[in-house]
């Protein structure tokens, strides 16, 4: 089999990690795969299977006026065009809406069969109405659209009217493994802190949607009655200064560490006693299922799209309203001063690795694939 795969970049994110362990998954399986980015080779964040022909397009330039932004847009889709035409893929996979659209028209009178792939809730952020009627118009031209959760389906349903077009697959979990814990990949070497015992864990990229500000007023209301617990934030954004700026504020700076990007969490995940997801809108977090993998008590707001259909509420995880910081601190005092509902909720969460295995979500996206191509 034949496929490309496109994305703006393997810099580190949610989307970019599924599309590389994509990619490297169906080259061990030997297909030919082409990974085509935006963006230079010099963003990458994660590795990709020797065999994947990898194609750079350097075509993200900033659009700082429409008229940029138009020509910007033109000079990604021909070079996009160009380069699936070099692949002689027999279908190709988009992540990303901005990529979704550009890819369609890349692909026009090419004879591909296109799969996109929308990664977030689309009513997360108003892109505007010349966006959406655009998204409205080019979407139905794909041969598949696949979302993360039944929510998103129900609004791109409404947005594309193409019902049979559209399918769900979530994102596959990864099994952790048992990594020997050295002094070099320990949380007390990365922070420098031997005084604490306890560690609150939280993962993803630094910027305003993934509600850090929020954990750390929430964690400030905890960290009196449980002073032997800190707040470790692994991630790097631009939000980073103004986390630091108040976790100062709110008295909690000996207790609070971001150690930036970590090339495997999953190795401070299995250290760690707690995980919270503070997210005001998510996609499908890839954060959160590598956390319950680990075999972590986790909590998380019950944002649009993705949390509620990871945790069953109560019985592998804790769910609680975006934006309450009240209910937040609630529910992490309760597990900080419950070690046996920790536990529980541990052991269950590991569950995980079966409902999203990485067969099975292979699996759907390979029947796609295959669907499109009539293979």
């Amino acid at each position: 089999m034949r496929v490309a795969l496109i994305i703006v970049s393997l810099g580190c994110g949610g989307a970019e990690r599924v599309m590389a362990t994509m990619a490297n998954y169906w080259a061990e399986k030997g297909w030919r795969v082409t990974l085509i980015t935006f963006g230079s080779k010099d963003s990458d964040f994660f590795a990709t299977h020797k065999a994947i022909d990898r194609i750079c397009l350097n075509a993200r330039s900033p659009s700082d006026s429409l008229t940029r932004s138009i020509l910007n847009s033109l000079q990604r889709i021909f070079r996009l065009r160009r380069a699936l035409r070099r692949s002689r893929s027999e279908a190709v996979i988009s992540f990303m809406e901005n990529t979704n659209l550009v890819t369609l028209l890349a692909a026009l009178g090419l004879g591909l069969n296109v799969v996109i792939s929308q990664r977030n809730d689309p009513s997360s952020r108003d892109t505007g109405v010349m966006r959406k009627l655009f998204r409205m118009l080019v979407y139905p031209l794909a041969d598949i659209i696949v979302v993360q959760t039944e929510q998103v389906r129900q609004q791109l349903r409404a947005i594309t009217k193409v019902d049979n077009k559209l399918k769900v697959i979530p994102n596959p979990v990864v099994p952790p493994t048992r990594n020997d814990i050295s002094l070099e990949s320990s949380l007390d070497d990365i922070t420098g802190d031997r005084q604490h015992q306890y560690n609150v864990i939280a993962l993803g990229n630094l910027r305003p949607e993934k509600g850090f500000d929020d954990l750390l007023r929430a964690f400030s209301r905890t960290h009196s009655n449980h002073p032997d617990w800190r707040l470790i934030l692994i991630g790097e954004g631009s939000e980073r200064d103004k986390l630091l700026a108040l976790a100062r504020e709110l008295a909690i700076e000996n207790a609070v560490f971001l150690p930036g990007r970590l090339e495997r969490p999953s190795i401070f995940l299995q250290q760690a006693d707690l995980f919270v997801l503070s997210s005001r809108t998510e996609g499908f977090p890839n954060a959160l299922l590598e956390a319950m993998a680990c075999g972590l008590p986790v909590i998380s707001t019950d944002c649009p799209s993705g949390p509620r259909d990871i945790i069953e509420h109560e019985v592998d995880g804790v769910l609680v309203p975006v934006g309450d910081v009240t209910a937040l601190a609630a529910q992490m005092r309760r597990l900080m001063s419950n070690h046996e509902l920790r536990n529980q909720y541990g052991v269950r969460a590991k569950a995980i690795v079966e409902r999203f295995n990485m067969t099975r979500v292979m699996k759907m996206w390979e029947e796609c694939v295959l669907a499109t191509s009539g293979t």
